[in-house]
């Protein structure tokens, strides 16, 4: 091998190296990114268990009879935003805030005192949770461009519950009650999901996260698991 070929040898050698390079970087996406992610949230309450509580609590404050007429709202529009670090092809950390909208369950009920007195109470029970997240993800990349990850992390909820009622009698003003009882509390969180790494610059992800026993406080009343289908954004 005379001199010209060595030299055009180390050159096409170079050349590739400098390749895989560029592609093993590009495939890790290795660096600070920011995420922008919104959804369907889902949170795990029971009507019929809100419709029993209200007939339990008049029948115990002396009525001799009660019935509910309810609708439940489970279902709402979350959003969050987080800013991560990707330390390598498998390992990434996020810190963010998310909000998992609201819940909102809504009743009239009919009391009735056993000697011919009725009254009728409409009442409303709204639930709220947001908070901050910090997880870490497990990436599992299939091809250059997309990959797979699990997430664990711990949300930093603060929950709040406001109920209001108003009686509602023919004869009588209206009157009206409203109290609100707030919860901080620390919970668990996981996801799974997958991502379409555009381009260096941007991914596009989905994922499902589930929030465990969130608003775990004797004023809260009972804990819930709230449910997060996220379609995010990736900016690097």
């Amino acid at each position: 091998m005379n001199k010209r070929q060595r030299a055009r040898l180390a050159v096409v050698a170079a050349a590739g190296l400098g390749l895989l390079a560029s592609t093993a970087a590009r495939s890790e996406q290795i660096g600070f990114y920011f995420e922008l992610s919104g959804g369907p949230v889902s949170v795990d309450l029971s009507k019929s268990g809100f419709d029993s509580t209200l007939i339990q609590s008049a029948l115990d404050s002396g009525f001799a009879s009660a019935s509910v007429t309810s609708t439940l709202d489970d279902s709402d529009q979350g959003w969050g935003v987080q800013v991560g670090y990707r330390w390598n092809r498998y390992v990434a950390a996020e810190l963010g805030y998310v909000n998992l909208g609201e819940a909102l369950y809504e009743a009239q009920v009919t009391l009735d005192d056993g000697v011919g007195n009725t009254a009728v109470i409409a009442l409303d029970n709204r639930f709220q949770t947001t908070g901050f997240v910090a997880s870490v993800l497990g990436m599992f990349p299939l091809t250059e461009r997309f990959d797979v990850h699990a997430r664990a992390g711990l949300f930093v909820a603060d929950t709040r519950v406001r109920e209001r009622a108003v009686s509602i009698e023919p004869d009588l003003p209206e009157t009206f009650t409203s109290i609100q009882t707030r919860s901080d509390s620390k919970d668990f969180f996981g996801g799974i999901g997958a991502a379409w790494n555009i381009n260096d610059s941007y991914s596009v992800r989905v994922e499902y996260q589930r929030f465990l026993d969130v608003g775990e406080d004797e004023d809260i009343g009972e804990e819930v698991d709230v449910d997060f289908i996220t379609l995010s954004i990736l900016f690097r």
